[in-house]
Order: C-alpha cells, then sequence, then structure tokens
C-alpha cells in the first residue's frame, strides 16, 4: 500500500498545539573556532558513524564523560537515562583504554556508572547476535 503525503497544515497544527513533541539535541559542543555544534538528540537511537582514523572514538568518549558528569550533576533530563556504547570495530586492547579513560575521567562514581553506561562489543558478533544483544 502507497503511504499518502503527509499533510503540512495538519503536522503544522500539532506541532503548535504541543502535540508532537520536538527533538532537542543533549550537548552542545564547540567547534573549532566560535561555532557551536548542536550533539546528538533526546529521543531515539543515536548513531555515530565515520571513516576509520577520523576521531569517533575520541569524540564519543568525550561525550560520554559529558553525559556521565551531568548526571553526577542532576540534570533532570538524565535521571533515570542509561547509556549503550556499542562498538563495532575494536579488539578489547583497544576500547578498554576508552573504557578505562571513562571510568578515571567522569565525576560519576564507580558504581553509579556501572549502572548507567552498558559497553557492547560486536566486533565478532553476527547480525542476529548483536540485536538480541542490544
Amino acid at each position: 500500500m502507497p503511504k499518502d503525503a503527509i499533510n503540512l497544515n495538519e503536522l503544522l497544527l500539532k506541532i503548535k498545539k504541543g502535540g508532537i513533541k520536538m527533538d532537542l539535541p543533549l550537548i552542545t559542543y564547540p567547534g573549532a573556532g566560535t561555532d557551536l555544534f548542536f550533539v546528538f538528540q533526546d529521543s531515539g537511537l543515536n548513531v555515530l558513524i565515520g571513516h576509520e582514523g577520523n576521531g569517533k572514538t575520541k569524540f564519543l568518549t568525550q561525550i560520554i564523560i559529558q553525559l556521565l558528569d551531568d548526571m553526577q550533576n542532576n540534570d533532570p533530563r538524565f535521571i533515570n537515562w542509561k547509556l549503550l556504547y556499542v562498538d563495532t570495530e575494536r579488539p578489547v586492547s583497544q576500547y578498554a583504554k576508552s573504557v578505562e579513560h571513562i571510568f578515571a575521567t567522569t565525576t560519576l562514581p564507580t558504581p553509579e556508572v556501572c549502572s548507567r553506561l552498558h559497553f557492547l562489543s560486536v566486533m565478532d558478533l553476527g547480525c542476529k547476535t548483536i540485536l538480541k544483544s542490544i
């Protein structure tokens, strides 16, 4: 069955009446100059992709630390939040250093980090096993 086009007037009316919650950025991240970048949304699944060596892991590690610190500071947006960090390409010798850095740097106590941050390495898993694990 073909999908009908969205009625933009109805959509705008729902937005104005508060019937649709707009996604908001979780973090404002400073760029190299004066630019600010809005990073990740407050709903759904956020995925970070890119080519090997372009800094995804370093960036994501910093973002995770910032989110955990916001949890420590009782930011109301993160009261019941948990983070799932899925690594798709690195062996334990590499991702262990990132995880160690997160624990060493965040202000959130270790037991709380363990209850809020979940890590899944899927480098050696097939698609069905990955979905089941998540």
